[in-house]
């Protein structure tokens, strides 16, 4: 799907993928403070410790440090 999306946009297929995507939502959502249970409804994740590993370096902190 995200492929197909990329196409049509005219973006890099080869850097924009599922996982990359769904990496990046779950980075911004901790950033917004959500909670991680909040994010696996959004992800569909249903293990909490791949939730808390995708955003444990979120860009808030790399900016910080």
């Amino acid at each position: 799907m995200v492929q197909r999306m990329a196409e049509q946009c005219v973006l890099d297929r080869q850097r924009l993928t599922n996982h990359s995507v769904r990496m990046q939502l779950v980075q911004k959502l901790r950033d917004k403070n959500v909670a991680p249970t909040g994010i696996m409804h959004f992800t569909g994740h249903t293990n909490i410790t791949s939730v808390l590993k995708y955003s444990a370096i979120s860009e808030a902190t790399q900016k910080v440090g």
